[in-house]
């Protein structure tokens, strides 16, 4: 019975960990260490206008609400739209004929 309850709570315990070793995420690189490896970074806008547009769904063996679709697009439209001359729309399944055109 003892080992009945170690065993279930060493499995149990191992279940409420948030993240695994391999899941978490990796340091940033420097800024120097990125230049040695592509060269020097001398500008920090696009050199034109840029519209993305973010297209998302769902896909079949999935029910809305299993993944981070939302967090995801809300997250990286919202960093996408800070970069200067760079504009971010999203488009459920597809985009409209609008956003097709506009879009680069």
């Amino acid at each position: 019975m003892v080992l009945r309850i170690l065993i279930l709570t060493i499995l149990g315990s191992s279940f409420c960990l948030g993240q695994h070793e391999w899941q978490k995420p990796k340091q940033r690189v420097s800024k120097s260490h990125l230049e040695s490896i592509i060269g020097p970074v001398l500008t920090t806008a696009p050199s034109r206008e840029i519209n993305i547009v973010w297209v998302w769904g769902y896909d079949k063996p999935h029910k809305p609400g299993n993944h981070d679709y939302l967090r995801i697009r809300d997250l990286m439209t919202g960093l996408l739209n800070q970069v200067p001359k760079v504009t971010v729309e999203t488009a459920y399944n597809f985009p409209s004929k609008e956003q097709f055109d506009e879009s680069v």
